[in-house]
């Protein structure tokens, strides 16, 4: 068996997110801007993951994930940056 996360897994993980941060969930979910990935990759940054843990839970690079929290920024709150994102999440449980 796979050690990354397969599609059960991830589903899990919206569940959990959706019951136990749902002002949080409902935001980053609202008028659907981002993607399946994107909207997961949020999720863990919320969580306090790193772009290198991410990355390997996506079998991807750092880079393509540090690119994904970019447009993550900027489709949520207008940012073009990677680094303001975990900021920018953190606030919309206020």
């Amino acid at each position: 068996q796979s050690p990354l996360p397969n599609q059960k897994d991830w589903e899990k993980l919206l569940l959990i997110v959706e019951n136990c941060m749902p002002v949080f969930y409902a935001r980053i979910t609202t008028d659907h801007l981002l993607t399946r990935q994107q909207l997961l990759v949020c999720i863990l940054v919320r969580l306090g993951f790193t772009s290198s843990e991410i990355s390997i839970l996506f079998d991807t690079s750092q880079q393509s994930i540090t690119n994904m929290k970019i447009k993550i920024n900027d489709k949520l709150f207008h940012e073009k940056s990677a680094a303001t994102l975990e900021k920018n999440l953190k606030r919309l449980e206020v």
